[in-house]
């Protein structure tokens, strides 16, 4: 399996059990209630398929910040990583599908595991790690929502780091649209797996080249379909 496979971790890696908002959009808004004094600013965001790092800076904006510098977003950033995990601790994530017999199978077939995600690095650990999944990723092998802000530059870095030479075929595994633009801009195939949102039906239409279920036995197939 001569390849790249980089995965996105919202609603393709992890889930959550409950209906109340999730620990990180708990977190942004904590975060941006400290930085403008205004509340509820994360409410009003978008984050399928978002940056960490664009959502940052449109929370400042939201909350009055004319125009965020990198300075402002950053300590926002940072402000975020300490909330998440204090309601990390009291509601954590779970896995999605079987990933952790998959993807070591997928190591072990010959193929880079990596991440290409929105989330900030360290943001994305704490995630995985709730998950009982960090271990099964290197975090120095993937593109993160503190690299870039657009997904397609995120996807080239995560594959740049996977494979320095540029050698092997991308593959990213994930559930929206925007990881189907992104991979796609950056010259990756993208196999979608429907979450909250996006249906089998949306993400073909979308473009996605493959989609399945979920993490599991037809991911590997279609991999080692293409890439073996």
């Amino acid at each position: 399996m001569n390849c790249v496979v980089l995965f996105d971790i919202d609603g393709t890696l992890l889930s959550r059990s409950g209906d109340t908002a999730s620990p990180g959009i708990r977190a942004m808004n904590e975060a941006a209630r400290e930085a403008t004094g205004v509340t509820g600013l994360a409410d009003r965001v978008d984050f399928a398929g978002a940056t960490d790092l664009r959502v940052a800076a449109r929370l400042l904006v939201l909350g009055g910040v004319r125009e965020p510098s990198r300075v402002q977003v950053d300590a926002l950033l940072k402000a975020y990583v300490g909330h998440l995990r204090r309601f990390i601790g009291d509601d954590s994530y779970v896995a999605l599908g079987d990933p952790h017999r998959v993807i070591p199978q997928m190591a072990s077939m010959g193929a880079v595991i990596g991440l290409a995600t929105g989330n900030v690095r360290i943001g994305a650990q704490i995630k995985l790690a709730s998950a009982g999944i960090d271990h099964l990723f290197c975090m120095d092998m993937g593109g993160f929502g503190d690299d870039a802000e657009d997904r397609p530059d995120i996807v080239r870095i995560a594959a740049r780091r996977c494979d320095e030479g540029g050698h092997r075929p991308v593959a990213v595994i994930g559930d929206t649209v925007h990881d189907i633009r992104g991979a796609h801009a950056a010259g990756a195939i993208c196999i979608g797996v429907p979450g909250g949102r996006y249906t089998a039906a949306m993400l073909k239409e979308a473009g996605a080249d493959e989609v399945v279920d979920t993490i599991g036995d037809g991911l590997v197939d279609i991999l080692a379909r293409r890439f073996g």
